[in-house]
């Protein structure tokens, strides 16, 4: 067979390669899996079985290359198929335990990533072999058929992996075989050695996109690359302001990198109808755990770890939302039952906003939920409307409950709630007393050396000092240092602050003092906004209503709030402290004398410092990658650096794209406009006929002469595509060659060709063939 090469594109009259079957879809397929693999099992956190994944890869490979020949070797896929699903019915019951086995150790793993109670399934043990060589090789297979069949799919897997990874923050390291396997599927499939270059250039093209997106992401999420996490949290922010957010939040959600001015918005957030006026605090978001830059929640492997404990209290009906209610029923104490209906208008939907003192008969979390703060909002996109009974006034109330407690703590009434509010109790002191090093060594410097027995009292009396004597009260202040922490730079430095600064240091600062404390974000019902109300109120909260504040755990009581935040300490209630005579009887902590001594109980109060590891030396090149690692890391400050990488490499797609297509297109210009009109000619023939395959014209395996009908009817009135042959042929096979007037013929046949081509062709089309192919 001959070919003539003109302009760059090959006139070939040999036979194409056929559809499915060979090396190149063998390969991608092995490749697709092993990145699939090790993916999916990394998002997991399992271990790859490196003899299931030889498995699995033997059989994408045997079906890859035998899927579309001729002959019984194309039914062997089948009988793969089928030969997994004989061993399985045979082999039944190994198989049957051995993949309840493996969905246990991945419920296991799920519960330890999500804090949810997921009970095991009763099984025997097994290896993971007898479940695992059928799953590979049946998988295997698949992808191997899909890469014969389909090859360019493969891009779309790599896509997938590529999100996985994005959003679960894993290693990227088995990006590497997927994004290969992806470049090489996309050349394979029907064509011949032509269309095979063409598309080895868009897989190229594709490769080096890729190549850039991968080396981004691995640099972003590298286990190398410092605080990992806070780049994948903050994807997870961006879609969680999708979903949960209509209208643009006051507060930051414990978000304290980019902190800006107090907002002022008069947005409608929430619509609240109660049966009977009442002043509340709504929690929102609850900060647990302090990072140096901000509040997040408690570790899901802290709290599986506590599962037991957590599991057991909610399916008892003891949890830290209806404390309060149930120890005022307990002892008798009467307060008023008030139905709470929450519309949320403009607020965050992500979890519902429930007062203090919630009625002890409300279910708002199952026990599967090992959860600790507000309970979260069911639905896709949170919920828009929820109701509750919550009891009036109890928050108040709080030291008077605990002093009824104090003398009745022998009454049998209270021993399952004394039992309950123990474990609870050791469970707060085990994970609310965190505080980093560093913000520990500064608070030393403001606050003295904590005390080994303080009394809340003392403590918050303490922190108002401190508070007011070195931090400026101001809705504007300027930005805290992102490089330190954010309550010692808040401390030290004095760039004012609002109620978000000033309820972030004394959490911390209650920590300090051995007092479990959380940051809390929500809204304020406060009682100036029901004075003189009746009956059924609604009252319409906007963004001016949102406050941060602190809340601490009372020992016996439960969360009590607390108001650091000048011009709010005198606006909501506070529990009234009362001087406790000394029992000693007493086993509860946090009754004693209004200066702080006599405790009752001796229990010993003291933060838990988180210390950080000392660095190791390192050498030059480690030094310089650490550098450069770090550089990269520093796009978890914000969206806007997000920002600012998508639109490097948008750039710089472009930017090859323009430069490729430049190039390309000069050097075909180049081709027509030679001396030589028969080369020229010859270069305009082969483009026009490139034209008209590209968009429409039927192509058959025969010599161009015998499918001048077919271009014919592609063409219609416009061109005739005899005369296009005929010049084609003078200028290929010719002896006399083509004369000047034959030359301009044939560069008009092709201007109606390329107009063909634009109108035949939709939109997609000519965008892939214009800037990938770079076909005009």
């Amino acid at each position: 067979m001959t070919a003539k090469a003109a302009a760059g594109f090959t006139l070939r009259t040999h036979k194409g390669i056929e559809r499915g079957g060979g090396l190149l879809p063998a390969l991608g397929a092995a490749l697709l899996l092993a990145g699939i693999a090790g993916q999916v099992c990394s998002a997991m956190v399992m271990p790859v079985d490196g003899l299931l994944l030889l498995a699995g890869m033997a059989a994408a490979v045997c079906a890859a290359a035998l899927t579309g020949r001729r002959g019984r070797l194309a039914l062997l896929p089948l009988g793969v198929l089928l030969a997994a699903a004989v061993f399985c019915a045979v082999f039944h019951t190994a198989v049957g335990d051995s993949l309840l086995g493996l969905v246990n150790r991945y419920l296991a793993q799920r519960q330890s990533r999500e804090a949810v109670m997921y009970v095991p399934y009763a099984c025997n043990e097994v290896p993971a072999m007898w479940a695992g060589i059928p799953i590979s090789v049946a998988v295997g297979t698949a992808l191997g058929i899909l890469a014969a069949r389909a090859p360019r799919w493969g891009l779309g897997v790599y896509g997938a992996l590529l999100c996985l990874a994005l959003w679960s923050g894993v290693g990227c390291e088995w990006l590497l075989p997927a994004l290969c396997g992806s470049a090489v599927l996309l050349p394979a499939g029907e064509g011949d050695k032509r269309a095979l270059r063409a598309r080895w250039g868009g897989a190229a093209q594709v490769l080096i996109a890729s190549v850039i997106v991968t080396a981004a992401v691995a640099l972003l999420f590298s286990e190398s690359v410092p605080r990992t996490e806070d780049a994948a949290n903050a994807l997870r922010r961006g879609v969680h302001r999708l979903r949960y957010e209509s209208a643009e939040q006051v507060l930051p959600e414990g978000d304290l990198r980019a902190l800006g001015a107090r907002s002022a918005s008069d947005a409608d957030m929430l619509r609240v109808t109660m049966s009977e006026p009442m002043s509340a605090y709504l929690r929102g978001y609850v900060g647990q755990r302090y990072t140096s830059d901000g509040w997040e929640a408690v570790d899901a492997a802290d709290m599986t770890a506590n599962s037991e404990v957590l599991y057991q209290l909610h399916r008892d009906g003891y949890d830290s939302f209806s404390q309060l209610s149930t120890l005022a029923e307990l002892l008798g104490q009467e307060a008023a039952d008030i139905r709470m209906d929450v519309r949320v208008l403009g607020a965050c939907r992500s979890t519902r906003l429930t007062p203090y003192g919630l009625d002890s008969g409300e279910a708002v979390i199952s026990p599967e939920q090992l959860r600790d703060t507000v309970p979260n909002a069911d639905g896709a996109t949170g919920e828009k409307e929820y109701s509750f009974t919550a009891k009036s006034g109890l928050a108040a109330q709080a030291y008077a409950l605990l002093g009824q407690l104090n003398d009745r703590w022998q009454e049998e009434a209270l021993a399952d709630y004394l039992t309950f509010e123990g474990y609870y109790r050791d469970f707060v002191y085990e994970n609310y007393l965190t505080i980093p090093e560093e913000t520990q060594k500064a608070l030393t410097a403001y606050l003295g050396d904590a005390p080994e027995v303080i009394t809340s009292y003392e403590a918050k009396r303490r922190i108002v000092n401190c508070l007011d004597d070195t931090l400026t009260y101001s809705e504007t202040p300027e930005s805290v240092d992102s490089e330190k922490d954010f309550v010692s730079a808040l401390l030290a430095d004095d760039p004012g602050g609002y109620d978000v600064h000033y309820a972030t240091a004394a959490a911390v600062m209650l920590r300090y003092y051995g007092i479990p404390a959380r940051y809390v974000e929500g809204y304020l019902i406060t009682p100036q906004a029901v004075e003189g109300r009746t009956g059924e109120t609604t009252l319409t909260l906007t963004g001016r209503d949102a406050h941060a504040w602190v809340e601490y755990y009372e020992d016996g009581v439960g969360w009590i709030p607390f108001e650091p935040t000048p011009g709010y300490r005198d606006v909501m209630e506070e529990p009234q402290w009362l001087w406790f005579e000394e029992d000693e009887n007493a086993q509860l902590d946090g009754s004693a004398a209004e200066n702080g001594g006599d405790n009752l109980s001796q229990t010993t109060r003291r933060s838990d410092v988180e210390e950080t590891e000392p660095e190791e030396d390192r050498d030059g090149l480690e030094t310089i990658a650490d550098a450069v690692y770090n550089y990269f890391s520093r796009l978890h400050l914000g969206p806007v650096w997000w920002a600012y990488v998508a639109a490097w490499l948008l750039a710089a797609a472009l930017a090859v794209l323009l430069v490729r297509r430049a190039v390309v297109c000069r050097r075909r210009e180049r081709l027509f406009a030679r001396e030589d009109d028969r080369a020229a000619a010859a270069a305009m023939c082969a483009y026009a006929l490139e034209l008209a395959w590209c968009s429409g014209a039927v192509r058959r395996n025969v010599p161009l002469a015998q499918q001048r009908d077919e271009l014919q009817s592609w063409a219609g009135d416009v061109l005739d595509a005899g005369e296009l042959l005929d010049i084609n042929d003078r200028a290929l096979y010719g002896g006399s060659g083509v004369t000047a007037e034959q030359r301009e013929t044939a560069e008009e046949d092709m201007t109606a060709a390329l107009e063909l081509f634009r109108r035949k062709c939709g939109f997609w089309k000519r965008l892939y063939q214009r800037w990938i192919r770079c076909l005009y």
